[in-house]
Parts: structure tokens; sequence; C-alpha cells
């Protein structure tokens, strides 16, 4: 969510940072499917 964050809110520079990191496809799966994540805000 921080990546998130700062994508949204940063400068360009940061921007391309977390681009060239390719961090925001692997948020949007976080892939928690073990029991007692389902309500997990990071489950998303």
């Amino acid at each position: 969510m921080l990546y998130t964050f700062l994508y949204d809110h940063g400068t360009t520079e940061t921007r391309q940072s977390i681009e060239d990191m390719n961090v925001l496809p692997k948020l949007q799966n976080t892939d928690y499917d073990d029991p007692g994540y389902e309500n997990s805000p990071m489950n998303k």
C-alpha cells in the first residue's frame, strides 16, 4: 500500500522508479489464500 500511495502522490521520478521496480502488479495479487486471511485488509 505504501508504493501505491507513493505512486499516486509522488513526483514523476517517484512514479518512474516504482514502475521500474514492477511492484504494483505484485501488490494487486497478494496470494493470501490461507484460512484466516479472508477479511485481511491486505487481501484485496
